[in-house]
């Protein structure tokens, strides 16, 4: 014996949550947006500096395959930390931890003639 369905209840509040779950993510997301540059700059530059110290460590104890990754991602943090004020999340994003991309990037956003040698 089939039970009879109320015929539209459910549709109707799945739709209600749908409906505020979207405003809710919506909003959620704005707030995500408007992004603190100098706390978030500050955060780079101390999670590249947590990752130089371990790896001169890692340097120290010769840790090399270690070392060489640690140093990776300290360049990266402080890269990107200076590229905070000048991209957004999703361009940070992009850039993923290609270290020539963001390298690239970092000397059209503060071009130096010092930064010609190096990386090309």
């Amino acid at each position: 014996m089939k039970r009879e369905r109320k015929s539209g209840y459910g549709a109707r509040h799945m739709k209600k949550l749908w409906c505020a779950a979207v405003r809710f993510l919506g909003l959620w997301r704005e707030a995500q947006t408007s992004e603190d540059k100098d706390r978030l700059r500050y955060m780079y530059f101390d999670t590249g500096l947590d990752y130089h110290i371990a790896a001169r460590f890692a340097v120290i104890e010769q840790f090399n395959p270690l070392a060489a990754n640690l140093f990776h991602h300290a360049i990266e943090m402080y890269l990107k930390g200076a590229l905070c004020r000048t991209h957004d999340e999703y361009q940070r994003r992009e850039l993923g931890h290609k270290l020539r991309k963001i390298w690239k990037r970092f000397k059209v956003a503060y071009p130096d003639p010092a930064l010609k040698t190096g990386m090309p």
